[in-house]
């Protein structure tokens, strides 16, 4: 199963977590709900961000960054304030790519 990275960055503050889900839709929920329980970042207001959230996950879902291949980028407006999640698809087995690229040098 792919785990995706959620780098938030909200008035000032940079916050990551990681999930895995079967897919990009299933992983935002589970960040929202990390989000809302968890209440690390900073100055959120959990019901409107959980309102945004809601109202624009369908209509205005993370876009792909062009040329770039798992990786994309949502907006959520709430207030006057913006939060930008950058959400990146990675392997599972990056500790076996972490173990490759840890080899002896000669």
């Amino acid at each position: 199963m792919p785990t995706f990275t959620f780098i938030t960055d909200y008035r000032g503050g940079t916050y990551i977590c990681q999930k895995a889900a079967a897919d990009l839709r299933t992983a935002c929920f589970l960040w929202k709900n990390e989000i809302v329980s968890g209440r690390y970042v900073q100055h959120l207001d959990i019901e409107a961000f959980s309102k945004a959230f809601d109202a624009d996950i369908d209509e205005l879902p993370p876009l792909p960054i062009d040329e770039v291949s798992n990786v994309w980028l949502f907006h959520l407006m709430f207030g006057r304030y913006m939060l930008d999640l950058h959400i990146v698809q990675t392997e599972t087995a990056a500790s076996k790519v972490r173990a490759k690229t840890m080899g002896a040098v000669a």
